[in-house]
């Protein structure tokens, strides 16, 4: 795992709002997670070649998320294999590691993605390389979206589809 995806998880404070915007395909093309004070992105974790757009503000929290990964590379499970994971860590995530000068944007072009939904688009599963999971933590960063981490090291998102 790369340094860049360290994260400090932060006692709690105001929870971002999750604003989800999907076009036709569907994509997801933004998701709003910051706080409007400081909603300013300032550095980026690219992903896949722009496959996946982390967006982190001035205090190295995540602010956006873009998904460019059109539904028919998505794969459909079960909706018995697919479940909403439980949050058992509270608070914020904050990227330590992150290069703090601005607009910076970190590559990651080799890092596989994979992409889970069920048949009902009631949500997705963004798994970010390739490791074991079965000791991961999960971390709601807003009442929709949760953060997935595996030693304190970011490897996932879970987003729910609010209608």
């Amino acid at each position: 795992m790369d340094k860049e995806f360290y994260a400090e998880i932060l006692p709690d404070e105001k929870k971002g709002e999750l604003l989800l915007g999907l076009d036709e395909n569907p994509r997801i093309r933004y998701v709003y997670l910051g706080d409007p004070v400081d909603s300013k992105i300032v550095s980026c974790i690219n992903i896949g070649g722009g496959l996946l757009l982390i967006g982190l503000n001035n205090q190295k929290r995540i602010n956006s998320l873009e998904l460019n990964i059109a539904r028919g590379y998505w794969q459909d499970l079960p909706d018995a294999q697919f479940r909403r994971p439980d949050p058992t860590l509270s608070g914020i995530v904050e990227f330590t590691n992150m290069n703090p000068i601005p607009v910076r944007t970190k590559c990651f072009d080799d890092l596989p993605l994979h992409i889970y939904t069920n048949q009902k688009l009631s949500g997705i599963k963004i798994e970010i390389g390739t490791f074991e999971r079965a000791s991961s933590a999960w971390l709601a960063i807003s009442d929709n979206c949760l953060v997935e981490l595996l030693d304190n090291y970011l490897v996932g998102f879970w987003i729910d589809f609010v209608e």
